[in-house]
């Protein structure tokens, strides 16, 4: 999977935080939780001004447009940011709901080779 190493050792550090709030099936949930995707998100948020959480977290916009917080996966300009190809967020997103361990999503963005045992296929 390939993401910037920076941006994949920062997300990998956000998600194993003890003030992460994690959710499945969507970026963002309305207490604040988020998929490992939203937090991606969030950390674009901090460098570009013209994105933007839309109210009750329904809909992440950024440059290029907009996706609904329950499409599980960033707009185009986030994934670009990050270096993230379209494979690469339907992992995460395929490992987060469906209860892959955090830690080895972090290890997965770090760039470690991890071996998760719902996806005998994927490496």
């Amino acid at each position: 999977m390939k993401i910037k190493p920076d941006i994949g050792s920062r997300l990998a550090d956000r998600i194993t935080s003890p003030d992460y709030k994690r959710t499945t099936g969507r970026l963002a949930g309305l207490d604040g939780e988020r998929c490992p995707l939203g937090v991606l998100c969030d950390m674009y948020l901090e460098e570009h001004e013209e994105a933007c959480w839309s109210p009750m977290y329904d809909r992440f916009f950024d440059a290029e447009g907009f996706t609904n917080a329950h499409l599980q996966h960033p707009p185009k300009g986030v994934r670009e940011w990050a270096g993230l190809e379209m494979g690469g967020s339907y992992r995460i997103a395929f490992l987060n709901d469906n209860g892959a361990d955090i830690n080895d999503i972090a290890r997965m963005l770090r760039g470690e080779k991890v071996r998760f045992s719902l996806e005998d296929s994927l490496e």
